[in-house]
């Protein structure tokens, strides 16, 4: 329709889907914004775009005038008509059916009820009531039903439903599905698509699949109205059971978090504590007091009704004075006869009361230079003198209760207790701090007298002397006390605490200290924070109340979250031409080249040299276009996941590590570099991990969580990690290779809610909730390493991944080309991201799972090689099964791996695995040929599976040598290198038996090259030529002789001369 916007006329559009009105930005004037902005959300995008508000002024025809707000478009967006979206048509449609009052009366009874009610809700006049700020709550209102009632779902005909639901470009995946024959996820009834899903009984059935544009209808009516706002879990239930859509789990927990109403009316135990913040330990008496009112109490005999109490930080002093009333008068002459005993302090810490609030008192305290500390809004545990509120009137109503006095009469003997006894945290009475020894009491008379202790004769000099000794003892070990006391408190208090933090702006609700009935809502606001006051204080703005802003501690806040707005049209920038060819084959500028550099690339894999110009364009075409794949901080994908389940229902709880403060100076700065890349959260939960600092020589030191307890809990899942001999082999057999690393594999996993929930960890300063899957949990390899093969599935022949590496190899340029802009291709659809330092592109050789690949040959990294010859002599078994361990990795390179280092091997023989070693010159040999083999840069060739493979073997008193080679123009190719120590029984075995068991040695270990394949065996035993066609009566022979058989071999003699390399794996 026709109607004018702002003065101005255009077409006015109504938008059924959009929760929100939408404006162009040339309708609206600067003076229009109302300085607010609003999340807006397309249905088919998970994208949010920021607009600002602004007031709008529509003239409709046949409806008049309308004052509403609408988002204003950026004014790079341009569109020529207003969208009218469903909160404008409500308030149209409730200004079509407003009744109108047409002489309303009021009768005289009606008027005098009302009288009575404004009399019982005024403030009485008098007297000055102490102002223990009450703040006013929202008004408990029944539930109602939302304007847009999802009972009009019940208007949507089957066949607008079917028609919505076959063009849903979201759904479109979920129809292919449905298509085929036999798919046990989705299936297509009388054109309807529905999902099949097994309930917990294990019976199968169907959910409605639906559409984008009823998922918000179906969402509310699964949780507000008569659903009657269930949680996050039951609201899942309850959509589940009959309806399904993709990232259903996802809208769901999303919208209910986002429910203004349940946010209001909260639920217990929803917002954890904050940690206990220290406060310095005042060491001088009197210099800081804490001031409090209590009452009111019985009117004593004096017609006093409330107490003034004062209590010293510093010794623990009290003192209190009665009052008639609070007036700031009465408070201010109560004061000066709490200073008259005590002295005057620097500091005076009060709460938010008028009386201490007021004009007069801030004048007394500010003309005699002492500084006002005042608690924040209903944080009674910010001030000491609270605590000592509790303990005075019950010692009074105990007095009381037993002398039949009024409180007045008693105060004194309560204060002289109080005075005289030992404080918990400070060691000593009250009195021994303020006088240098406690006070007499009756108990004190009755000892002296019955001991008969006499009157020390002291001169004035020495009982100067002493007196200023004992206090400064008596001092310092009341502040070791207190440190000790208030650390012990500190360590209790923060056990279920959660380290939260607001920013100037967010929009949070703010706790209801005081309900006027029990179904009244626990939160008020939302509120907007204005500033950090200090680390749990923040100042905060709250609409429609008296005072505008107010301080309020961090328990008494949490975050609103706010729902995003709906529209079915959002461009958020102007839409292009597009590019045709031409303009695809010129190079695109860098968009940062400090993330992505193609010089760079080009420096590092020294390409110059090895590639022509013309080559080298063609890469840089290719990586262009995948440039916004590098960076250096990790992306989030969409395709999966990662869930824990457990096998028991105890939460996992440890408490955090104790940390050096360098090591928690240095867990912080991690803390805070994961919060800023938004792998974890701030948060809470029944499950907690410890995080901990790994420090190695020479390395980083790196946080690490310990997920040993949820791992023993956790349900075990399986995928087959690749087999790194396999991969490396498959990779060095090609021309040209690159590596790509993605950036921080594992954090590019989301977790579940769940998941979230379980892999909870703890530090000394905060709790956190991992948003992606981090590393340390048992199933992670394999839900990475599943996640890998399944968006690499179909590439096999040229791309192979290792975990988060990935090598793409070929043997001729063009193909190398292609199948990088297809793997870049597939990683961007991930949405995965690429660290552009770790990545080699267009390589002959390159390390690759610590192997050096290319070109048909392989070699061990030269840092690996390195750190084998650096490692020191080793003096205990551990240190002997660490070397072992990094030269085994390697053993594939080394002749006669298992001879050489036999001396080594043997001395870890005996129960003890940890002991220490004597080290002998025979141990030192054998470690020293080992080095010296890998030193020589062993080289081995790429199996060729074309050419026949050849197995050569050799037997000896100790041991077998294996070599498999292949012949290439007449020069042989070894391939891998192996061999073993003979056990005691085989060491008596004939020499024809050693000879076979080495070949049934090597057939076993090298099966994956030779089954299918034809090959010969080389062995300098002449009789074992005949094995194949007679083993004779000897047994062993003929059972080795069966196990030959489906292997399609020959067996070659050839002299020991002509295979010495082969002998001496055997016998060194």
């Amino acid at each position: 329709m026709k109607g004018r916007v702002n003065e101005k006329g255009m077409a006015i559009l109504r938008d059924t889907g959009a929760s929100i009105d939408l404006a162009p930005s040339k309708v609206v004037d600067p003076i229009s914004f109302t300085g607010e902005f609003v999340w807006v959300k397309s249905p088919l995008s998970n994208d949010l775009a920021c607009l600002p508000l602004a007031n709008i002024r529509l003239e409709l025809p046949e409806m008049g005038v309308v004052n509403t707000k609408a988002a204003v478009l950026e004014k790079s967006v341009n569109m020529d008509h207003y969208l009218l979206g469903n909160q404008t048509q409500l308030i149209i449609n409730q200004k079509e059916i407003e009744p109108q009052q047409i002489n309303a009366v009021v009768t005289r009874a009606q008027t005098a009820k009302l009288q009575e009610k404004r009399r019982e809700t005024e403030t009485p006049g008098g007297n000055e009531e102490p102002s223990a700020e009450i703040t006013t709550i929202d008004a408990c209102e029944l539930p109602q039903a939302d304007a847009e009632n999802p009972v009009g779902l019940i208007k949507v005909s089957r066949e607008v439903f079917k028609d919505t639901q076959k063009k849903d470009p979201s759904l479109a995946e979920c129809w292919k599905k449905g298509e085929k024959d036999n798919n046990e996820e989705f299936e297509i009834e009388r054109e309807v698509l529905f999902r099949k899903v097994k309930d917990h009984r294990g019976v199968v059935r169907k959910q409605l699949v639906i559409p984008v544009e009823l998922r918000l209808e179906i969402l509310k009516l699964c949780h507000e109205g008569i659903a009657a706002h269930l949680g996050t879990t039951k609201t899942k239930d309850k959509i589940l059971r009959y309806y399904f859509w993709p990232n259903i789990i996802r809208d769901t927990e999303e919208f209910v978090k986002t429910c203004h109403p349940c946010q209001k009316v909260g639920k217990s135990g929803e917002m954890k504590k904050a940690p206990l913040k220290l406060v310095p330990i005042i060491s001088e008496v009197f210099a800081r007091l804490n001031v409090d009112i209590v009452g009111p109490l019985p009117a004593s005999d004096n017609r006093n009704k409330y107490l003034l109490t004062a209590i010293c930080l510093s010794s623990k002093y009290p003192d209190a004075i009665p009052l008639a009333d609070v007036k700031s008068t009465s408070v201010i002459d109560a004061l000066i006869q709490v200073f008259s005993r005590l002295g005057f302090p620097r500091e005076l810490q009060m709460d938010l009361g008028t009386n201490f609030t007021s004009e007069l008192t801030e004048t007394f305290l500010e003309k005699f230079g002492i500084k006002a500390v005042h608690s924040s809004v209903h944080r009674p545990q910010s001030n000491a003198v609270e605590r000592f509120h509790r303990t005075i009137k019950r010692l009074l109503r105990v007095l009381c209760y037993e002398s039949g006095e009024n409180w007045e009469r008693t105060l004194p003997f309560a204060l002289l207790t109080l005075r005289t006894v030992t404080h918990e945290s400070t060691g000593f009475s009250p009195a021994e701090l303020v006088h240098g020894r406690n006070l007499r009491t009756p108990e004190t008379l009755l000892f002296e007298k019955w001991a008969e202790l006499g009157e020390e004769e002291n001169p004035v000099t020495e009982y100067v002397f002493t007196l200023i000794n004992r206090l400064k003892k008596c001092q310092d070990l009341a502040i070791e006390n207190m440190e000790k006391a208030r650390d012990k408190r500190k360590k209790w208090y923060d056990r279920g605490a959660v380290e939260r933090k607001f920013k100037p702006g967010d929009m949070v609700l703010v706790m209801a200290t005081i309900k006027p009935n029990k179904l009244a809502v626990s939160w008020m606001g939302p509120g907007t924070v204005i500033s950090q006051i200090s680390e749990t204080n923040y100042l905060v703005s709250l609409p429609n109340r008296r005072e505008k802003s107010q301080i309020f501690h961090i328990n008494l806040l949490k975050p609103n979250h706010k729902r995003a707005e709906i529209v079915n049209v959002l461009l958020s920038e102007p839409v292009g031409p597009e590019p045709n060819d031409v303009d695809l084959e010129i190079a695109y500028p860098n968009a940062n080249p400090d993330i992505y550099d193609f010089d760079e690339i080009v420096r590092e894999g020294s390409l110059k040299e090895k590639c022509t110009p013309e080559e080298l364009g063609e890469l840089e075409r290719v990586l262009n276009r995948h440039r916004k794949l590098f960076s250096n901080d990790p992306g989030r994908t969409d395709l999966i996941e990662h869930n824990i389940v457990l096998i028991s229902d105890q939460p996992i709880r440890i408490m955090p590590y104790r940390t050096s403060p360098r090591q928690t100076e240095i867990l912080k700065e991690e803390i805070k570099r994961m919060l800023d890349l938004g792998v974890i959260e701030v948060g809470e939960s029944d499950f907690s991990s410890p995080l901990i600092l790994v420090e190695a020589p020479g390395r980083d030191p790196r946080p690490c969580i310990d997920y040993r307890k949820l791992n023993s809990v956790t349900r075990a899942e399986y995928f087959p990690l690749p087999n790194i001999e396999e991969r490396v082999e498959a990779v060095a057999s090609a021309k040209y290779i690159t590596v790509i690393d993605l950036t921080k594999g594992y954090w590019q996993i989301p977790l579940s809610p769940q998941a979230q929930r379980y892999a909870a960890f703890s530090t000394p300063f905060g709790s956190y909730r991992p948003l992606t899957m981090p590393f340390g949990l048992l199933n992670a390899p394999y839900c990475f390493s599943k996640f890998m093969a399944t968006l690499l599935q179909g590439c096999e022949q040229y791309c192979v991944p290792y975990l988060d590496d990935i090598a793409i190899f070929s043997n001729t340029w063009q193909d190398h080309m292609k199948h990088i802009d297809e793997i870049l291709g597939k990683i961007a659809s991930a949405k995965l991201k690429i660290k552009p330092v770790k990545c080699k592109f267009a390589q002959d050789c390159v390390k690759y799972l610590g192997h050096m690949v290319g070109g048909g040959c392989r070699s061990p990294a030269e840092a690996k090689i390195q750190a084998v010859l650096n490692f020191p002599t080793p003096r205990s078994k551990t240190e002997i099964r660490k070397i072992l361990g990094m030269i085994a990795y390697y053993s594939r390179y080394i002749e006669n791996y298992a001879t050489l280092v036999e001396p080594l091997t043997r001395a870890l023989k005996g129960k003890t695995r940890k002991e220490s070693i004597e080290w002998t010159e025979e141990m030192e040999k054998a470690l020293e040929n080992v080095k010296g083999k890998l030193t020589h840069k062993p080289v081995l060739f790429a199996p060729d599976f074309k050419r026949e493979f050849i197995v050569q073997t050799d037997a000896s008193d100790l041991g077998v040598g294996v070599i498999l080679t292949q012949r290439v123009n007449g020069e042989e190719h070894p391939i891998l290198y192996l061999s073993r120590k003979f056990s005691g029984p085989e060491k008596r075995y004939s020499a024809t038996e050693r000879e076979c068991a080495a070949i049934i040695f090597a057939i076993k270990k090298l099966r994956y090259y030779l089954d299918g394949q034809k090959f010969k065996i080389e062995t300098d035993h002449n009789p074992l030529v005949w094995l194949k066609t007679n083993a004779g009566n000897n047994p062993r022979l003929m059972r080795w002789a069966l196990a030959l058989q489906p292997f399609n071999y020959t067996i070659v003699h050839r002299p020991g001369k002509e295979i010495a390399h082969v002998d001496c794996l055997s016998r060194l």
